[in-house]
């Protein structure tokens, strides 16, 4: 199975999820993309390219035409009317989720190495985590928030700290609960978000999906 399919299966049916890898193929950036990352060094390029080449295989899931996906100003992407997005990296592999808003109203998606993080470090990202927590599952709760805070950003535009949220790991089942410590935009203090996770080979995959 490969990455696309791992996180595809998280995902569910009402999202397409398509990779790339990094300096692959060719992949050619749409003018106003091109514009938006003329600065970045070549390694961001390559990876910026990935990203909205995997982006656009996925919206042909749907049977759309090839689209540009620009750069907002907060440098998130910004989606073509009617749909909603997430794009995630990691070293030089890219995956892109994408999905119709008549169905989703947010995609978050992340990919993160199943590293063991230093106390210090594990602390500030999951503070909400028993002090007998397995090694990696600091890792697992800092690719959760990641993915949450993406899904989150386009309906209350606030950027948020790591202990905005609180996230509870059902590993039995690999799902999780991420509750908001506190208001964003129209989302109340207090909401649970329910999402799903997978350890694989190496890497923890995440999905939030907000359902319309």
């Amino acid at each position: 199975m490969t990455e696309a399919q791992h996180m595809a299966r998280l995902c569910g049916p009402d999202v397409a999820v398509a990779m790339a890898q990094a300096g692959a193929g060719d992949q050619l950036l749409w003018p106003v993309e091109a514009a938006a990352i003329a600065r970045a060094v070549a390694p961001r390029k390559a990876e910026f390219a990935a990203g909205r080449s995997a982006a656009r295989s996925a919206m042909s899931q749907f049977g759309l035409a090839p689209a540009a996906i620009a750069m907002q100003p907060d440098r998130s992407p910004d989606w073509p009317q009617g749909l909603a997005g997430s794009i995630t990296h990691d070293q030089g592999l890219c995956l892109a989720a994408v999905a119709q808003t008549k169905s989703c109203r947010a995609v978050g998606i992340d990919i993160e190495p199943l590293a063991e993080f230093d106390s210090e470090t594990a602390q500030t990202v999951a503070p909400e985590l028993p002090t007998d927590a397995a090694p990696h599952d600091a890792a697992i709760v800092f690719s959760i928030k990641e993915a949450v805070y993406k899904a989150q950003y386009p309906l209350s535009q606030e950027v948020l700290n790591f202990d905005a949220l609180e996230v509870v790991l059902d590993k039995k089942h690999a799902k999780f609960a991420a509750r908001f410590c506190q208001s964003a935009g129209p989302i109340s203090a207090g909401t649970l978000w329910h999402g799903r996770y997978e350890c694989v080979a190496g890497r923890v995959f995440s999905a939030m999906i907000v359902p319309a």
